[in-house]
């Protein structure tokens, strides 16, 4: 079918929200994480608790595989201007996973910097 459940674009944009299917109409419901991270970095960039999780346990059951990378957390160093990411992930695999989710999560960082006027 294709539908791999409620994984990580769905935690980052509805966590909490109840998953259907994935061609759902989701607008509004759960919490957007990735809109309070953007949210968080213009008006609190100190704060230490600008967080993005995948890590669901409600929703494990109903995924396709449990999430490999689940949380990272931004750092902002106001004096430089300048955003970092540090990700954490329970399992990978060495030759794809590994290098895929770097450049993936260098991606976004650069993404909400960019969006944060960083």
């Amino acid at each position: 079918e294709g539908d791999l459940g409620p994984v990580y674009g769905f935690q980052w944009r509805h966590f909490g929200a109840e998953y259907t299917d994935m061609h759902a109409d989701y607008t509004g419901k759960g919490v957007d994480q990735l809109a309070q991270v953007i949210h968080t970095i213009k008006t609190n960039p100190n704060d230490r608790r600008i967080l993005l999780s995948a890590w669901n346990p409600a929703d494990l059951g109903i995924m396709a595989l449990p999430p490999c990378h689940m949380f990272c957390q931004f750092y902002v160093d106001t004096d430089r201007g300048e955003l970092s990411c540090q990700m954490y992930q329970r399992s990978c695999d060495m030759g794809l996973g590994v290098p895929f989710n770097i450049a993936s999560y260098a991606l976004l960082t650069c993404l909400v910097a960019q969006v944060c006027n960083l």
